[in-house]
């Protein structure tokens, strides 16, 4: 780590069309870089994605870097804007994807079946007898699905962070509806530091970074020194392409299961609707389609952007300059990486929406 500044309402969406693609046991993995292969290989067409670059020219000046990995490989990778495959980037809150991860793991290590216990179990400290009662009906689960009800206002106004999400109003009852926050995933964090009993770096480093040799990230920290659970994290674009590739094979790692299966499964499928049509929400994670195609992603303020389609066994990675407003990485996935693909299997897509706002 070199910086030291630890700086669709009913809808059913079937993710996992065999954690993988149909009729293969064993795939390629990266190492401390990902393998190039001929688009053709991978029965892509190459002229199709030979487009993309001017198109990003053209049209989305913030883009700092786009990545297509398919079957194991990478068979598209650009950079723009001056940067280079070793370049970080601040992935803003793709980092609460990594949170989710995070929970995953140790839910499965401390046996916690459910994720019904309330947050108030975790930090007792904070949940006074003068606090307002509904708060202590908060759950891990509410968290994870954004649906806490706390607001953010007075987030992050004090040293304690975690105590100001805990001591913020409510606006809504725990589990009424979805509203995007940062503050309940921060205390996440402190819940995966309780339960595995270290720092949330330290514990990412050693339980997905390390075996995946991811080597060159930084996390920003509070004002106290944890880590937030919800952003601050930079990484590598390929870097981002492995931990997509990681939940495309189901959370393993060559002969590892570094997340359990379960639990990707779970975090990735239909948990609560959001407010556009045909979209839905499942633990941190964003759930829409592409041209009938089920995706999930993990999305960071202006462009950051890892994109999982099971069904085309393809990981989609952009990074970009958060200050200059442009479109999604959606139309870039239906405009050029769907159409590249030669092999498209025939299936009865689901009735979901192909809008550009299908992608935050």
């Amino acid at each position: 780590m070199r910086r030291r500044n630890i700086v669709v309402s009913g809808l059913a969406l079937v993710l996992h069309m065999g954690l993988g693609y149909a009729g293969q046991d064993e795939y390629p993995w990266p190492e401390e870089d990902w393998t190039f292969s001929v688009a053709e290989e991978q029965s892509m067409d190459s002229s199709s994605l030979a487009e993309i670059g001017d198109f990003i020219r053209q049209t989305r000046p913030g883009c700092k870097s786009l990545l297509v990995a398919r079957h194991g490989v990478l068979v598209y990778e650009e950079y723009f804007r001056g940067e280079w495959k070793d370049n970080t980037s601040n992935v803003y809150s793709v980092t609460k994807s990594i949170t989710s991860a995070m929970m995953g793991i140790a839910l499965d290590d401390a046996k916690i079946e459910g994720l019904d216990l309330p947050v108030a179990h975790f930090f007792p400290e904070y949940f006074t007898p003068f606090i307002r009662p509904l708060k202590r009906e908060i759950t891990i689960r509410h968290c994870l699905t954004m649906s806490t009800g706390w607001s953010d206002r007075g987030t992050g106004r004090e040293r304690d962070w975690r105590r100001s999400v805990v001591w913020s109003d409510l606006e809504s009852h725990p589990g009424e509806k979805w509203v995007y926050r940062n503050g309940p995933v921060h205390l996440m964090a402190g819940i995966i530091e309780k339960l595995l009993r270290g720092s949330l770096a330290d514990l990412t480093r050693q339980r997905l970074f390390d075996p995946m040799k991811i080597r060159n990230w930084s996390w920003n920290t509070d004002a106290q020194g944890h880590p937030f659970g919800s952003h601050g994290l930079f990484l590598r674009p390929q870097d981002m392409a492995k931990l997509g590739y990681l939940y495309l094979r189901g959370g393993r790692w060559k002969d590892l299961q570094l997340v359990p299966a379960g639990w990707v499964a779970e975090s990735t499928g239909f948990q609560i609707g959001r407010t556009e049509p045909g979209t839905g929400y499942g633990y941190l994670w964003w759930l829409s389609s592409a041209g009938g195609y089920p995706m999930y992603s993990a999305e960071g303020a202006g462009g950051q952007s890892i994109v999982v389609i099971p069904g085309l066994d393809l990981v989609v990675v952009t990074t970009a300059d958060h200050t200059i407003t442009q479109p999604g990485v959606g139309e870039l996935i239906r405009r050029f990486v769907l159409p590249a693909v030669l092999d498209q299997p025939d299936i009865d897509p689901p009735e979901l929406t192909d809008e550009e706002g299908a992608l935050p």
